[in-house]
């Protein structure tokens, strides 16, 4: 089954405030501009559906989440969960922001995949089992270079191995880095039985490009800034 950091207990976290933003849209194929506040040097500008809700809670280390109406849900009749995408911010160098299997390839400039630990792990395993399981990981791990607007970092997918089949999913972890912190957090992206067209792999990935980290500016006021507001038109 996926590898899944201690953040999934930490988006539970996560607050709805008055300050987020709700459009009543019966398509997605209009989009806004969200400035979500998480905490210094986590305050990012998200480019999302126009029918999404944002939150921002800027207790303890700071956390946000993005949540939309699941796109599949448009042409079809029955109930679909919505699509929810978690935020949460970290020191650059805290053991959340990495994967043994993610690597930042200094000749490419990007964050690659580097399977070298698990393969280490698989040929010393005793247990063909455990073997195998670490050899289909290491294959069903996807890996990608994460560019947004302003800052660099990388994403990755993992699929569930063991379970009932019809309940197994992909889930996609992320991390922008801004030093000297980390933006980080992890969405399930589908179940595995809906094959390619029930894959929300690259709508998610669109989201995340989209962000732009602030520059660090009080609230006009001297207070709080807003946790989560609209930041100009439609688009």
């Amino acid at each position: 089954m996926p590898i899944r950091p201690a953040i999934s207990g930490a988006i539970l976290l996560v607050q709805w405030t008055s300050a987020a933003v709700i459009a009543n849209a019966s398509s997605q194929d209009t989009h806004k501009n969200v400035i979500i506040r998480i905490a210094p040097n986590c305050n990012i500008r998200v480019t999302v559906p126009s029918n999404a809700m944002v939150t921002g809670n800027q207790d303890n280390r700071g956390s946000g989440s993005v949540t939309v109406e699941n796109p599949h849900a448009i042409k079809s009749k029955e109930y679909i969960e919505p699509f929810h995408m978690g935020f949460i911010c970290y020191p650059e160098d805290d053991e959340q922001t990495t994967f043994p299997v993610v690597r930042f390839n200094t000749d490419k400039k990007q964050w690659t995949k580097d399977a070298s630990e698990w393969e280490k792990e698989a040929v010393e395993a005793a247990d063909p089992e455990h073997r195998k399981f670490l050899r289909k990981l290491i294959k069903t791990t996807v890996v990608h270079n994460l560019q947004a607007v302003n800052r660099q970092g990388w994403a990755m997918t993992q699929e569930d191995l063991t379970g009932d089949e019809s309940a197994r999913r992909r889930t996609l972890h992320y991390c922008l880095i801004n030093p000297p912190k980390a933006l980080c957090g992890y969405s399930d992206v589908g179940y595995l039985k809906d094959g390619r067209k029930g894959d929300l792999t690259d709508y998610a990935l669109k989201i995340l490009r989209s962000i732009e980290f602030l520059p660090e500016e009080p609230a006009a006021d001297g207070g709080t800034a807003p946790a989560a507001r609209e930041s100009g038109g439609a688009k």
